[in-house]
């Protein structure tokens, strides 16, 4: 019985550990395919967005085209791109920040367009996030090739923090 138990208990472990999120072409798609479905229930008309900073409309299409150039560059050595910790940490953030958005709007349905609903001002938190995301990533991958050796922080503090803290890590070299 104690056997049985054990059992149990180490399947129901296993079946809830977490999955371990891995950078290849299939993910990438699947990035491009959850933006495009928050973009388009984000383009339903009665959402009546604000065309102002940030904007949703615009961030999102614009990281779709920036992860296609970085793919571009990659595409024939994904093992490069699947071995940068930043960018494996990106598409995973970026994925669960997508999905999350699409349950936002199947929770909230006819809320979602009231735009002083507490779901409306989450959907305006995930804009800013995703313009953060889309900035580093610009920063981290210009023209698509990861310069995160290259990437310098200026302001000195920041810059202190980040040498004391990832002593290993590729060191920012860029303006913050």
């Amino acid at each position: 019985m104690a056997d049985l138990i054990s059992r149990f208990r180490t399947m129901i472990h296993d079946s809830s550990a977490p999955q371990k999120f891995t950078v290849d072409r299939r993910a990438i798609e699947r990035a491009w395919k959850l933006m495009d479905q928050v973009v388009k229930q984000c383009q339903q008309t009665r959402m009546n967005l604000k065309n102002s900073p940030p904007y949703i409309l615009d961030i999102l299409p614009d990281t779709y085209q920036h992860l296609k150039s970085i793919y571009g560059v990659y595409e024939d050595r994904m093992h490069v791109l699947a071995a940068n910790e930043y960018f494996l940490v990106f598409l995973e953030s970026l994925t669960s920040k997508c999905q999350k958005c699409i349950k936002l709007f199947k929770d909230n349905k006819e809320q979602m367009f009231d735009e002083s609903s507490s779901c409306r001002r989450s959907l305006i938190r995930y804009s800013l996030i995703f313009s953060h995301m889309v900035a580093e990533l610009k920063a981290l991958f210009p023209s698509g090739t990861f310069c995160g050796d290259n990437y310098r922080i200026t302001k000195s503090d920041a810059g202190e923090w980040w040498k004391r803290t990832f002593p290993d890590k590729y060191s920012l070299f860029c303006v913050v």
